[in-house]
């Protein structure tokens, strides 16, 4: 189902936002050559904003995979909604009330300003393989910078999903993309840090200079009621 950024979503049935508990009725029994592996872009939109800042203060906070964590310990939070306020900055300018030191610190502010009277001053707001969206107001601010970094994270994504395809064609095959993250089949023949790789190719591919955060997580909680 297409999205206006070009990020994956599935629509009907709605699998990426299946409750964890019932993640287990996706559940194959594979044969003895074949596992499940789970591949996630840890704190991705971060790790974008991070290569657009060219901060290297902020990139080095992304690399260790902290930024919530510093957010969190700034605003006198916990990490989860540290996190919502990071997403509330990225999807619509909105710095919340303790916050600001973190965005000032990081120059993050100077960063969006620059992309969004560039939007303005071309009339529209493009990623690096020409997804375009219109700008027409003033209250299309609020999404400028979200169109940029989720249109930048789909192109990654994709490249993600092309470099393991191409590289291990027959012995990985996508299950499930959900968001950042993919579920694969992956035969024993492939080791699980070389199917990371293929993913850390596909962000420095179009964010350079950075060493990204790629995770193996797991998909399948048995235990979960």
């Amino acid at each position: 189902f297409a999205s206006t950024t070009g990020r994956i979503y599935l629509r009907d049935p709605a699998l990426q936002n299946l409750s964890r508990k019932y993640r287990k009725l996706l559940k194959e029994t594979l044969t003895p050559e074949w596992r499940y592996v789970y591949v996630d872009f840890g704190q991705f939109e971060a790790g974008i904003l991070a290569g657009i800042s060219q901060n290297r203060d902020f990139q080095k906070l992304y690399e260790s995979d902290m930024i919530y964590e510093r957010l969190a310990e700034i605003a006198n939070t916990d990490r989860d909604m540290a996190k919502i306020y990071f997403y509330c900055f990225v999807y619509g300018g909105i710095i919340n009330k303790g916050t600001e030191r973190f965005f000032e610190t990081y120059n993050l502010k100077t960063t969006v300003n620059e992309i969004v009277n560039k939007a303005y001053n071309q009339g529209y707001i493009v990623t690096s393989l020409g997804n375009k969206r219109i700008v027409n107001d003033e209250n299309d601010k609020r999404w400028i910078l979200n169109h940029y970094i989720q249109g930048t994270s789909s192109l990654i994504f994709k490249q993600a999903l092309i470099n393991v395809n191409n590289t291990f064609l027959n012995k990985v095959e996508l299950t499930l993309p959900v968001h950042d993250a993919a579920l694969f089949k992956v035969h024993n023949d492939v080791k699980t840090d070389s199917l990371i790789t293929q993913f850390k190719d596909a962000f420095v591919k179009w964010i350079p200079g950075i060493n990204p955060v790629i995770k193996e997580k797991k998909f399948f909680e048995e235990n979960i009621i």
